[in-house]
């Protein structure tokens, strides 16, 4: 038994041609510094962004999602993240573009002590839209930010979110 691990960069979301998308923001601490781009969700309105892949050699179980983060100014207070999956095998008589998200799976995170610091919320994924090895999936992530559970100030600015199966 191997698990199976797919990064996605913040760089790798779909583009955002809709409100309610986090911005892709690139982060720089000087002129000698690396560059960081991060997606900023916003502290005051839920805000999302997507990611396509493929569940290669997935073979049962439930799915592990890490999303590495770090606040633009909290230093205090719980940060709620969604995820959701679609999952399309081929042959399924579904129009691609009118399949249905299954219903989302959350974490409540509390924040670093230091904004700036990169942290990683976890979230169990057990609502999987029936996915099969090899489908072609897209994965949602939304910091809840209305939600009461959802206490910190500021952006959070999702570095990456790696998904995580077993293949047996």
């Amino acid at each position: 038994m191997a698990t199976v691990k797919t990064v996605f960069p913040a760089t790798a979301r779909i583009p955002a041609p809709l409100t309610g998308f986090a911005p892709l923001t690139v982060l720089s601490g000087g002129a000698a510094a690396p560059h960081t781009p991060v997606l900023a969700f916003d502290a005051t309105v839920a805000e999302e962004a997507q990611f396509i892949g493929q569940s290669v050699a997935y073979g049962s179980g439930n799915w592990t999602i890490r999303i590495r983060y770090a606040m633009a100014s909290a230093t205090t207070g719980d940060v709620k993240w969604n995820a959701q999956l679609r999952a399309l095998t081929p042959g399924d008589a579904q129009i691609i573009t009118a399949d249905a998200f299954a219903t989302a799976n959350t974490a409540t995170d509390t924040v670093p002590g230091t904004a700036g610091h990169m942290k990683e919320a976890a979230i169990t994924l057990s609502n999987l839209d029936s996915v099969a090895a090899d489908d072609y999936y897209t994965l949602r992530i939304v910091r809840d930010a209305a939600d009461a559970g959802d206490t910190a100030t500021g952006d959070g600015r999702l570095v990456s979110v790696t998904v995580e199966y077993s293949d047996t």
